[in-house]
């Protein structure tokens, strides 16, 4: 399955996209899981963002609130 989405016109920032691409493939994910009937052992999210690896090991108290948000 896949998902493709185009920025909006307003100038978002790239940061801010990546973290709405990993928040998509989370709720794909929930959505296959919940859908098949194979009991997976393992789930892989793979992203080639630091910055949305760095906003998933915070705290979503010490985010800004969109992020804040979206990590929580």
């Amino acid at each position: 399955m896949c998902k493709c989405k185009i920025a909006p016109k307003n100038r978002s920032t790239v940061p801010r996209l990546e973290l709405n691409g990993a928040v998509l493939a989370k709720r794909i994910r929930e959505f296959l899981v919940d859908q098949m009937d194979v009991a997976f052992d393992r789930i892989y999210h793979l992203v080639d963002s630091s910055t949305v690896l760095g906003y998933v090991h915070k705290s979503d108290a010490k985010l800004k609130p969109y992020e804040g948000i979206r990590v929580s």
